[in-house]
């Protein structure tokens, strides 16, 4: 945590094509949140629900 923000690192293996920086960002802009990185490795903050949206696009095949 940071203040009131959460810290956020997605990550994946080589062997996963979920572009995690379109994840992080498209997933954190909507809801206050910033982010962003490469292919497979992203950083950025906002609150925590970030998370359970990212999960959520996971888990429905939506993610990048």
């Amino acid at each position: 945590r940071a203040g009131e923000n959460a810290v956020l690192v997605f990550a994946r293996s080589a062997d996963v094509e979920i572009h995690m920086g379109r994840l992080l960002s498209d997933t954190a802009r909507p809801l206050g949140g910033k982010g962003g990185g490469r292919p497979d490795f992203a950083q950025g903050g906002g609150p925590e629900e970030i998370l359970r949206e990212a999960e959520g696009k996971l888990i429905a095949g939506l993610a990048c």
